[in-house]
């Protein structure tokens, strides 16, 4: 209804979860290997939310350029 592809709305969703996922504390892998891994989720958080500031940069002018055409 918004004059968008079907296929853009899946690409975005699919953006969006993967993106969350990287900072999900109920996502059991994540949880099991930061254990494995003997790193505290503070720790993890520290180090991912700048890679998830860049990701966003990436994921939005990929999809803006995708909408574009």
């Amino acid at each position: 209804f918004a004059a968008v592809d079907r296929a853009m709305v899946v690409t975005t969703w699919g953006a969006a979860a993967g993106w969350l996922r990287l900072i999900a504390p109920t996502n059991a892998i994540l949880v099991a290997g930061l254990a494995l891994a003997k790193v505290q989720f503070d720790q993890y958080v520290k180090f991912v939310v700048p890679l998830m500031g860049i990701l966003l940069v990436i994921i939005i002018a990929v999809l803006l350029l995708g909408a574009s055409f």
